[in-house]
């Protein structure tokens, strides 16, 4: 390849140096992947709202693709009279939606897979008051969706293929884990026998592994699982420690998705051969105890039941550095000490190291470098105890308190004061008209506040949506032709960006790249662009 050589001024270098300066420190931070998506309740009442408002549901029959009548969901966008304007089928209105709320998520397959549960609880009337769907997390497999997976695993595969694992599995994600389904239930499983023998037999439950785990197990194997079929709201798992023929310890096997200790150990046994020996003990865990364990490899090499976090849930601050990757996180601040400390003792209840500093309940969790996404599910979880007390127990403003408590849900959020509007009932219509196109805001009295996700891929999007956010409120009180609000407004804003030149009031939403002009009157009157340090009022009267 040739080389060229460029000859540039020094004023060339220097802007040269600061652009390749700025994007070095924009360069874009990798979004935490292949997690499950913890819905907010806020957002969800924000769609709903709008699914109210605007469609309505219908049944609708039509030939199936077996030549017989089949009822499918349909809406109706409709009128301000109530009449309806057109019909549409499922997808459709999952598409309007995509574009209706595209500022609600930076990511498009959270997004989707969102506002498609949202409609699906909708049509089906199961959303809760509270903004409650019928399921925590997306991105999670269903039962059904388990059972889909599992039966398309290659059911004999070669020996070579075995050890090389390169044969087809049912790959699935329950609860945040991701697991690999060798054998479905009802397919037989080989083993060797005592006298050099294949013998086999039946599953009686889905049997994998955990798919990152891998030299972990006892046997440098992976840990292996048994799913049952209460996958979608377990929240205790049982591990069942097994004894070689000489008595000694050999593995632990996982049973998840079970009811009951009994539940679990009975389906357990069922896998196995009458003459069975290897059982020695089952344990019940919290899931997030379990986590801890599953991808710590060192304390694999016992059995279970002596891992002794399970035993220990009291929390001293003696304990809070136990570990130097241990983190203290703030969870929600509740309404009084006397809150704080009930919330304490449920999360303490589950296995999670909690105590209160006031009425601010905290948690301290153990980081596992094996599970870079532990921390956030713990931190989920906690904050899904503090919804449930929070809709038992509060008897005033009880989504307020639960907006608070996802506030800073993700780190990457931004919470922006946009004005204060002088009344808390200007300021709640504000907000709906804010929500409305997407954006995540609510109000403490008259101020309003929007709450962003960065993007990492653009730094100036959070500017983007705060600007938008503010021209909304201004244009809300143009249209209500109140003057003096109005200016008050301003001022309440962005003092640094508003210049008076003579008559004319300049308001900039981009620091300073450009600039609306008003009149005296409060009118607007068009956008400058220019520097306004040396412009005269003919300037920019000319200028706009």
């Amino acid at each position: 390849m040739e080389k060229r050589k460029f000859i540039i001024s020094e004023t060339q270098e220097k802007e040269l140096i600061k652009r390749l300066n700025e994007e070095a420190y924009q360069m874009p931070v990798d979004k935490k992947m292949n997690t499950p998506y913890c819905i907010n309740p806020e957002k969800v009442l924000i769609v709903k709202k709008f699914l109210d408002k605007t469609f309505q549901p219908h049944d609708y029959e039509k030939i199936g693709s077996n030549g017989m009548p089949v009822k499918i969901k349909v809406v109706s966008m409709n009128a301000s009279n109530g009449e309806p304007l057109k019909y549409m089928y499922k997808e459709q209105l999952h598409d309007l939606l995509i574009d209706r709320f595209q500022n609600m998520f930076l990511d498009t397959n959270e997004r989707s897979l969102f506002l498609k549960q949202v409609i699906e609880d909708w049509l089906n009337g199961s959303i809760g008051i509270f903004g409650s769907l019928s399921k925590n997390k997306l991105m999670e497999n269903t039962m059904e969706e388990v059972d889909a997976k599992a039966n398309e695993a290659e059911l004999n595969p070669t020996d070579a293929q075995k050890e090389a694992g390169n044969y087809k599995m049912g790959h699935v994600r329950i609860m945040g884990m991701p697991i690999s389904i060798e054998n479905p239930k009802g397919s037989y499983r080989r083993y060797k026998k005592e006298d050099g023998g294949i013998g086999k037999s039946q599953m009686k439950s889905h049997y994998g592994y955990f798919t990152n785990t891998t030299g972990n197990g006892k046997d440098g194997d992976a840990v292996d699982v048994f799913i049952g079929p209460n996958i979608e709201n377990c929240e205790y798992v049982y591990v069942v420690d097994q004894n070689n023929k000489q008595g000694d310890f050999d593995e632990s096997k996982v049973m998840l998705g079970f009811n009951s200790t009994e539940h679990a150990k009975n389906s357990y046994m069922a896998n196995y051969s009458a003459d069975w020996t290897g059982f020695r003990t089952i344990t019940k865990v919290p899931l997030n105890v379990f986590k801890k364990w599953l991808y710590r490899k060192h304390k694999q090499r016992k059995p279970f039941s002596d891992y002794t976090i399970i035993k220990k849930k009291r929390i001293t601050e003696s304990f809070l550095n136990e570990e130097e990757y241990n983190q203290i996180v703030k969870i929600a601040r509740m309404e009084s000490e006397h809150c704080a400390l009930e919330v304490v003792e449920e999360l303490q209840n589950i296995g999670i190291e909690a105590f209160k500093q006031g009425n601010i309940v905290m948690a301290c969790i153990e980081q596992d470098r094996n599970d870079p996404h532990y921390v956030d599910d713990v931190i989920r979880k906690c904050k899904e105890i503090v919804q449930d007390y929070i809709e038992t127990h509060s008897e005033s403003e009880p989504m307020y308190a639960l907006r608070e408590c996802y506030l800073n849900e993700e780190e990457y959020n931004q919470i922006c004061q946009i004005a204060d509007v002088g009344s808390a009932e200007l300021a709640e219509e504000i907000v709906d008209a804010i929500n409305e196109t997407g954006v995540y805001a609510y109000n403490k009295s008259s101020i309003v506040y929007a709450v962003i996700e960065q993007d990492p891929n653009d730094p100036r999007y959070v500017d983007d949506v705060v600007n938008k956010c503010k021209a909304l409120a201004y244009s809300y009180f143009t249209e209500k032709g109140n003057q003096e609000r109005m200016f008050m407004l301003r001022e309440s804003m962005e003092s640094e960006d508003v210049r008076h030149i003579g008559s004319l009031t300049l308001i900039s939403h981009t620091k300073g790249f450009d600039w609306e002009v008003y009149d005296e009157d409060g009118e607007y009157q068009g956008m400058f662009c220019g520097d306004i340090h040396t412009a005269t009022e003919y300037d920019i009267w000319d200028g706009i």
